[in-house]
């Protein structure tokens, strides 16, 4: 295919000129593009050549989309049509504008559609792997915690399959009972396992791959404002699933206060949270997709060169998931090492227990504490963990002199983040041409955002209060994970002062 403009010859897929930009897409008789008057563009006032397309400067295109003056032959459908086209395409070329509208809303339908589908075949296969693992997992911590009262549990599957649909979207899960006047019972708990945080993942990156696809002319901000479409699409069907998901069970009280103390229990999934996890999510992952259609198997390096920070945003998402699968690498090496193949009794929840904590290690390498504290029947201990300060027990959670005979592979861990920075830094000065620390505060901001978002929805929490069940007053509460607020202001200054000096060492090559 050659550019009608410069004669370039380009790849057959190629959308876009590789030499000067120009559309090599055909627009619609009604449209046509018609380059400024003026040689300096609009947006940064730098100076372009005349066969320049955009802007060499800050990329904003210089030609502007208009209707032919045969627009007054066409009728009123016609016309409207033009218009939407016309809309569609005046922000395919640098700038680009905000825009939700019906037109948008058409052209996500299909990729949506594909995404939940995606999502549901996935969650289905793993409902059917896992789910009879977990089920008896949730039976053997009931049984040890609660000891006789785990007998009043009556149900047939506590997880199911619109259960794995929530948790894979990190929704958080209530319980409520009662049982009259002298018997009430409430449970609430969060769970965040990385490991799921594949479903949605692949299923929205061929949701947004194959919405590019049918759009292969979008630019990078249209084929976001696309994937914000399908995110919530995606949102307000999850959130949809949340009023059908949940459980019930019957605490047959008759052992421990007579008649009339059974206790009804109802479970149920945050709307809101369902929607807000689900947009959120369905954006990211489906940007991804829809990123990745420009040419795979590259996702986010196609930023680099079509934005002004697109290096610097690139280069943040790309650490936190080099990062975290880098972690799971070295801690997957340490077991082996420690614990041969004993580890791989169960390798399903083998590979959960690894994910999951893999991704705590490359958060803690940050210079982030973890903590972890439980309450139970009365009994509390909490235990802290820091790259600088080692490991540190509070009250009931035993001796940690086992534990601090592993603080070796923290220090030697932390050369991982180092060396992960110092690369993206390196990797931003030799992209970015303008002014380098601002380039460098859009990559800690963005990374900065990705970890703490990344530590909320993956934090572990649980809490059940019973009141008057013939045995006293209990409770029993359990919370493991980084606080948001910590994670977001250290991952920005260890972010912002490694990635600087990762700047300085192409200076010192020059």
């Amino acid at each position: 295919m050659y550019c009608r403009t410069c004669g370039h010859r380009n790849p057959q897929e190629a959308s876009y000129c590789t030499n000067d930009g120009t559309a090599l897409f055909q627009l619609p008789k009604h449209l046509q593009m018609v380059k400024r008057a003026s040689q300096f563009c609009p947006e940064c006032g730098g100076q372009n050549g005349e066969c320049v397309t955009y802007c060499g400067q800050c990329g904003v295109a210089l030609q502007t989309v208009e209707t032919n003056k045969a627009e007054h032959t066409l009728s009123r459908g016609e016309r409207r049509r033009a218009s939407e086209d016309e809309n569609a395409a005046s922000f395919s070329g640098g700038g680009g504008k905000w825009q939700f509208n019906v037109h948008m809303l058409q052209k996500s339908i299909v990729g949506s559609g594909v995404a939940l589908g995606s999502m549901l075949v996935i969650v289905f296969v793993l409902s059917w792997l896992a789910t009879e693992r977990l089920n008896a997992l949730m039976a053997d911590a009931l049984a040890d915690e609660l000891g006789a009262m785990a007998g009043m549990l009556s149900f047939d599957g506590f997880i199911n399959m619109m259960d794995m649909i929530m948790m894979a979207h990190f929704v958080g899960f209530s319980v409520v009972g009662s049982g009259g006047e002298l018997a009430e019972l409430s449970m609430s708990a969060q769970t965040g396992l990385y490991l799921y945080l594949l479903v949605p993942l692949v299923a929205l990156m061929i949701g947004g791959f194959v919405s590019a696809k049918q759009n292969a002319h979008f630019g990078v901000f249209e084929r976001f404002n696309l994937s914000v479409v399908i995110g919530a699409v995606y949102g307000a069907v999850l959130a949809v699933f949340s009023l059908f998901a949940g459980t019930s069970m019957a605490l047959d009280m008759g052992e421990f206060g007579g008649p009339g103390m059974d206790i009804a229990v109802s479970g149920q999934y945050s709307f809101f949270a369902a929607l807000w996890h689900g947009f959120l999510l369905g954006t990211i992952f489906s940007f991804f997709g829809a990123l990745m259609q420009f040419g795979p198997p590259k996702v986010t390096s196609h930023l680099s060169g079509r934005l002004t920070y697109g290096e610097s945003l690139h280069q943040a998402i790309s650490t936190v998931i080099r990062g975290v699968l880098l972690s799971v690498f070295v801690l997957l090496v340490v077991f082996l090492v420690q614990f041969g193949g004993e580890v791989f009794d169960d390798t399903f929840m083998f590979i959960v227990l690894l994910t999951q904590l893999g991704g705590y290690l490359w958060v803690l390498l940050n210079f982030i504490p973890f903590s972890m504290s439980a309450d139970m029947f009365g009994e509390s201990g909490a235990l802290n963990v820091s790259v600088l300060s080692g490991f540190e027990a509070v009250g009931e959670m035993g001796d940690t002199a086992v534990l601090n005979d592993y603080g070796i592979y923290l220090y030697l861990g932390l050369l991982l983040p180092i060396a992960l920075f110092l690369w993206a830094g390196y990797r931003i000065r030799l992209q970015v041409k303008g002014d380098v620390l601002k380039a460098v505060l859009a990559f800690s901001g963005t990374y900065a955002l990705l970890m703490a978002a990344l530590a909320t929805l993956t934090a572990f929490s649980f809490e059940m209060n019973a009141g008057s069940l013939g045995v006293g007053a209990e409770m029993l509460e359990v919370s493991i994970g980084f606080g948001f607020f910590t994670t977001l202001f250290i991952s920005f200054i260890t972010a912002s002062l490694l990635t600087y000096a990762g700047t300085l060492f192409v200076k010192a090559e020059e």
